[in-house]
């Protein structure tokens, strides 16, 4: 639950603490100024060089191009992105980037019009049943 959090709720959630739990942005604001009083900072260490992953992608996109109609500017260009499995992926980005829409291209709800979309290796209308897609607004 706590991963769809802000990053103060985050970090609450696996520190030992008595404190209530920071509900606004206020409050996360305040939690962790304070928590960081008596929790310096550290470097990061470097992170490992990642394994080659080995047999075929849980999720793949290939060249994808996505658009809403044919007058309309690509939403989607030339998107190549594969996550494997056991893989913890994000798709970041501003408003009226493509996040959403490459979760549609994703779970089947949008086709790409040039590209390549997969899904456990097949189309994703064909495995929509195990697919899931939670977006932020539901009404969407």
């Amino acid at each position: 639950m706590f991963s769809a959090m802000p990053v103060p709720m985050r970090i609450y959630a696996g520190v030992p603490n008595d404190l209530p739990c920071p509900v606004t942005v206020a409050q996360g604001r305040q939690w962790l100024e304070a928590f960081s009083e008596t929790h310096p900072l550290c470097p990061v260490p470097p992170a490992a060089p990642s394994e080659k992953r080995e047999g075929p992608a849980a999720v793949e996109l290939d060249e994808a191009f996505f658009r809403y109609d044919k007058q309309s500017p690509d939403v989607v260009k030339a998107l190549t992105l594969r996550a494997y499995p056991g893989e913890l992926l994000a798709i970041l980005g501003g408003n009226g980037t493509g996040k959403s829409t490459t979760m549609g291209l994703i779970s089947g709800i949008h086709r790409a019009y040039r590209g390549k979309v997969s899904v456990l290796g097949t189309a994703p209308q064909e495995v929509s049943g195990k697919i899931a897609l939670l977006p932020q607004d539901p009404q969407t």
